[in-house]
């Protein structure tokens, strides 16, 4: 079955591209190989050597913990007992020998329970057995190497390099991942402030610190270096050191302490991240994209926690230098991220923001190896100023965001609960709601109270000092201009006729050419073109077959939406069709996608989408992905949107070929025969 699946998404491929695929995996698995016979006899853990970790965070003020009180108690609970919502899951308890769900028809039988340390390379057994020693009585371990939707589980034994993904259908890499970042430890942290400053409805501190202290002791013991799925990526150590060092900055600075042989190991594991991230680094010419920015956060925390030595003054270092580098080059002059994502846009400015922030909090002597980063130069400053304007303007009117490109649900930290209740009365974390992202760029612009747990952490990271983000200007317009091409009859027009005539009134307008997003917004409605490059110079690894779509909402009703992405290789097919044009309202040529659909799951060819105008009455835009030149134009009349599109030339303003008239939100989504179950985060659908 494993081999059926690899089969059928190499077939789906075109050969030169299938051959490279099959060359580097094999590759990779025999330079793995290579690697392993020596790992596997030696220990790959760091030495425990106890080194003093510094204290960068700030006590969180206890407004902002109370007012996320009722959701925090609740989530800290659940990860007390070993419950995780990720990636679509539902709250399930993660433990050896479980038996999973199944995702998408497929579940896999639960492994026989087994010691945990005989699964790992002969080399890290006793180092295991030495840190499970430290665990305190009645602790039940995670199962970290388990895709808990489907059931199928890695080897802790396995090089990681080596480790499969994509090989059996139903089977997600990303579930293990996502766990394994450990995004949860903060969340006890702040549970822990919040039960020592008395609030009601948590535990007695010391719970979440002893849970925090067997959880990170438990990790370690069962993912050593180099083995198993969890050290597959760099990116996923880095984001995975962060969280660990924030969660143990956070107890400290709320009162609590730690016994000297936990801390070793934990001061040996930011070693042995920083160093695996420096070895694997993904900083490939052509694919250097938010990966990259997890490594150099992972490397910047790394550096900043661990004592002044020539090492971590080195991470540091080199960490300033790449993260000036890489947001000018990743962040556009609009200041969206190149990777054509609105998701991912809010992913890597997080990542940004909270680098920037701790490496400019900290002390003088530390500082000056940040240089180049600190102070923040001011086109950076601006850049991240913009890229908060560019999630407000991308929000709708119920607060969630045009989920144009691919949405992992990818984060930095999680430390404000933004979500819902349920009807079962369950916390439902909300991927569309990038109210955190605006909401600390604007507190390092003008300096307030926080009110948010992620912006008292990030702003507790400055420690005093002010980066004094400038207040971002958006372009309200594009000039229009004039066409070469004879305007021809319009093949198709779709007129979405509104309910209240006021509805097409007082919009104000926001244009990111850079990223391709034109948009029109009001408090009652939201209307947006996409038109842009593919992103990340070309390659368009999370973008769609997306040009020229429009997305409206009205009184909070989407009647337009991107569907979103759901997942990404435990379904090739269905990864293809929440990509495909015919998952978004663009302009159609039969069944065929503008352009080419079969470089894998991860690129995109570049139709050449170009904005030909843009403002308060309309847009005009073109792209070539059909092997010639389809033109959409968007017309805001009053109480009404008219979309126009025709090939060959800009629609005439005469009578089109086929008019359809749309009155309603279904309506709208049938003259699209748009079908696909909305999906709201990786994972997840409606």
């Amino acid at each position: 079955m494993g081999l059926d699946h690899r089969i059928a998404y190499v077939l789906g491929l075109p050969p030169r591209v299938a051959l490279a695929r099959t060359w580097a995996f094999a590759r990779r698995r025999l330079t793995a190989l290579a690697g392993a016979a020596a790992d596997r006899r030696r220990c790959t853990h760091a030495p425990a050597v106890a080194e003093p970790l510094a204290r960068l965070a700030a006590p969180v003020p206890r407004a902002a913990l109370a007012a996320a009180a009722e959701p925090l108690a609740f989530l800290a609970g659940r990860f007390l007992e070993h419950r995780f919502d990720l990636l679509g899951s539902g709250w399930v308890r993660v433990a050896p020998g479980m038996a999973a769900a199944g995702f998408l028809g497929h579940a896999y039988p639960p492994d026989p329970p087994a010691d945990p340390v005989s699964a790992l390379s002969p080399g890290n057994r006793a180092r295991a057995r030495a840190i499970r020693g430290l665990i305190g009585p009645g602790y039940d371990p995670i199962d970290w190497q388990l895709d808990f939707r489907s059931g199928y589980h890695w080897s802790a034994g396995q090089a990681a390099a080596a480790v499969p993904y994509g090989h059996r259908p139903g089977v997600d890499i990303k579930v293990p991942w996502e766990l394994a970042r450990l995004q949860h430890l903060p969340v006890l942290a702040l549970a822990h402030a919040a039960a020592a400053e008395g609030l009601p409805s948590f535990a007695a501190a010391e719970t979440y610190r002893a849970e925090f202290r067997d959880q990170v002791l438990d990790f370690l013991a069962a993912n050593p270096p180099r083995f198993g799925v969890n050290w597959r990526v760099a990116m996923e150590a880095g984001i995975r050191v962060a969280n660990i060092l924030l969660a143990l900055d956070l107890f400290h600075t709320h009162g609590t302490t730690f016994d000297g042989p936990f801390l070793a190991e934990v001061a040996a594991a930011v070693r042995g991240h920083g160093r695996f991230i420096m070895a694997n680094l993904e900083d490939a010419p052509r694919r250097r994209g938010n990966h990259y920015l997890g490594n150099l956060a992972g490397l910047a925390f790394a550096g900043a926690y661990l004592p002044a030595d020539v090492e971590s003054d080195g991470w540091l270092a080199f960490a300033a230098r790449q993260w000036a580098a890489e947001i000018r080059r990743q962040f556009q002059p609009d200041g969206s991220n190149f990777e054509a994502s609105v998701p991912y846009h809010r992913f890597t400015a997080e990542m940004a923001l909270f680098a920037v922030a701790l490496l400019a909090g900290l002390d003088d002597g530390r500082r000056a190896a940040a240089a180049g980063l600190v102070p923040l130069p001011a086109d950076i400053a601006d850049r991240l100023a913009r890229a908060g304007a560019f999630s407000r303007d991308a929000t709708k009117p119920d607060g969630h965001v045009a989920q144009v490109g691919d949405n992992d649900s990818g984060r930095l930290f999680k430390l404000h609960p933004d979500g819902h209740w349920d009807g079962d009365g369950d916390w439902c974390e909300d991927h569309l709601d990038h109210a955190g992202l605006v909401a600390m760029v604007d507190a390092l612009g003008e300096p307030a109270t926080p009110d948010r747990l992620d912006v008292a952490v990030l702003v507790g990271l400055l420690r005093g000092r002010d980066l004094k983000l400038p207040r971002a200007e958006t372009a309200a317009a594009v000039p229009f201009v004039e066409v070469p091409e004879a305007p021809v009859p319009a093949a198709r027009e779709v007129v979405l006729s509104l309910p209240d005539p006021a509805l097409t009134e007082g919009l104000a307008t926001a244009a990111y050419p850079d990223f391709g997003l034109y948009v029109w917004r009001s408090a009652r409605l939201f209307l947006s073109v996409r038109c842009g490059p593919v992103g990340m110079e070309g390659e368009g690894p999370h973008a769609h077959h997306d040009q020229l779509a429009v997305e409206l909402q009205v009184d909070g009703v989407d009647w337009l939406a991107d569907p979103g992405t759901f997942t990404y290789t435990a379904d090739p097919a269905l990864r293809r069709a929440y990509r495909s044009v015919l998952a978004h309202a663009a302009p159609r040529r039969g069944d065929a996608e503008p352009a080419a659909a079969d470089l894998g799951l991860f690129n995109l060819a570049d139709p050449g989408a170009r904005c030909l105008g843009f403002d308060g009455g309309g847009f005009l835009g073109v792209h070539h992905g059909f092997g010639e030149a389809v033109y959409r134009r968007v017309a805001i009349e009053p109480g009404r949107i008219v979309l126009r599109d025709a090939f060959g030339g800009p629609p005439a303003s005469g009578p089109a070929r086929r008019t359809t008239v749309a009155t309603t939100a279904a309506e709208a989504c049938s003259a699209f025969a748009l079908t696909l179950p909305f999906s709201q985060g990786y994972g997840l659908r409606r």
